[in-house]
C-alpha cells in the first residue's frame, strides 16, 4: 500500500516510526531535566538519555561500561579477539556471549529464508567496508567468495562455534547492535529506572515516557533533506536499515553495505526500511532482512510476524506500510 507524504503527518500520535533522526517534544507540560551522554562505540555514536537529575549519571556510566565491554568483545578488527581469530586463524569461538549472538543470527537467517546471513563478512571485506578502501570487486571474485557464504558452513555445538569450511568469515555487525541495546536496557532497568532512551546510531529502544508522554522522534526522507513527520514511541524498539548509511559511489552507482547473500552485491529496489517491534531479542537483523527481500516480499514477510510492523521507502521514493501500520492510519 503506497502512502503519500501528507498521510504521514496523520500518524503523529501513534507509537511507531520510520527512520530515526531526532526526537521532539510537542506537549506543553513540565519537562524534567534530561541527563544524557553520547559516545562513539561499535563504529557509531551511542546516546543514552534519562530524565532526572545528577543521580542518573552513575546509571549512564554503568551503561557505557557495559557497552564498552561489548564493543571490545565484538570488535572484528582486534587480532586478540575471538571473532578475528575465528575469521583469520580458524580458531573456534568459545565465548558464551558471542555464541549467543551467533545463535540469534541463525534464528533470523532461518526466519528470513536466508536473507540475513552473517557469513557475508569476506564479501564486505572485498568491497572495502572494513578497511574503507572501497572498490567494486569483479564478478569472478564475487562468485568465488559466494562459494563460502552460508550459515550451513558454521557448526554450533558443545559450547563452541567452529567452521565446516575454513574459508568462511563472519560479521556480526548487523545483529550485535541489537544485543548491545538490549544489554543497555537491562542495565538501566536493573538500576530502577523506568524511563529512558537508548539510541545506538539510529537504532533505538524507547523506555516508558518523558514528561508523562511517549518519546517523540522525527522521520527523515532517505534522499531529501526534509522531515516527513513526527511520531510517538514508548516501550518499543525501532531499527532501520538504508543504502545511505555506509556506501560509496563508483561511476555513478551507489554501493552500500547491505549485501544480498545470494548475489554477493548490494541489494537493490529499496532505499530504506524500518522495523518496529517490542521484542529486542528478535528484532536484530530484521530491518536488513526486509531491505534485502525488497518491498513486495518484505511486506508479505513482516505481516506474518506477530506484533511486528515495518515501513519501506522503495527506489522510486514511495512510502509503503505493513498491514499493522496501515490499520492505524485509517
Amino acid at each position: 500500500m503506497v502512502v503519500k507524504k501528507s498521510t504521514l503527518f496523520r500518524f503523529i500520535f501513534f507509537p511507531l516510526l520510520f527512520a530515526l533522526v531526532g526526537w521532539f517534544f510537542v506537549a506543553r507540560v513540565y519537562r524534567p531535566p534530561i541527563v544524557e551522554r553520547t559516545q562513539l562505540m561499535m563504529d557509531t555514536f551511542w546516546t543514552i538519555k534519562i530524565p532526572g537529575g545528577k543521580n542518573r549519571i552513575p546509571v549512564i556510566n554503568k551503561v557505557f561500561k557495559r557497552l564498552k565491554d561489548i564493543d571490545d568483545k565484538f570488535n572484528i578488527s582486534d587480532p586478540q579477539g575471538q571473532i578475528y581469530q575465528f575469521n583469520h586463524r580458524n580458531k573456534p569461538i568459545t565465548d558464551p556471549e558471542i555464541i549467543a549472538v551467533i545463535k540469534r543470527a541463525r534464528e533470523v537467517n532461518t526466519l528470513s529464508n536466508g536473507a540475513f546471513d552473517i557469513t557475508v563478512g569476506p564479501l564486505l571485506e572485498a568491497f572495502g567496508f572494513f578497511s574503507r578502501q572501497y572498490r567494486v570487486p569483479p564478478k569472478t571474485e564475487i562468485n568465488a567468495l559466494l562459494q563460502h557464504v552460508g550459515m550451513k558452513y558454521l557448526l554450533i555445538q558443545n559450547d563452541r562455534v567452529s567452521k565446516i569450511d575454513p574459508h568462511v568469515g563472519i560479521d556480526l555487525g548487523g545483529i550485535a547492535k541489537s544485543y548491545a541495546i538490549s544489554e543497555a536496557v537491562r542495565v538501566i532497568r536493573a538500576n530502577g529506572v523506568k524511563n529512558a532512551m537508548v539510541d545506538g546510531g539510529g537504532d533505538l529502544y524507547a523506555m516508558g515516557f518523558y514528561a508523562g508522554k511517549p518519546w517523540m522522534v522525527g522521520v527523515r526522507h532517505p534522499r531529501k533533506d526534509e522531515i516527513l513527520g513526527r511520531f510517538a514511541v514508548t516501550d518499543m524498539a525501532v531499527f532501520s536499515s538504508g543504502d545511505y548509511e555506509r556506501y560509496f559511489i563508483e561511476k555513478g552507482v551507489r554501493y552500500h553495505h547491505i549485501l544480498d547473500p545470494k548475489t554477493g552485491f548490494p541489494a537493490r529496489g529499496v532505499l530504506g526500511t524500518t522495523v518496529i517491534y517490542g521484542n529486542l531479542d528478535k528484532i536484530g537483523g530484521l530491518s536488513s532482512s526486509l531491505f534485502i527481500m525488497g518491498s513486495k516480499k518484505g511486506l508479505e514477510f513482516i505481516d506474518d510476524v506477530p506484533g511486528a510492523a515495518a515501513i519501506f521507502v522503495d527506489d522510486k521514493q514511495k512510502v509503503l506500510f505493513s498491514k499493522e501500520l496501515y490499520r492505524n492510519l485509517n
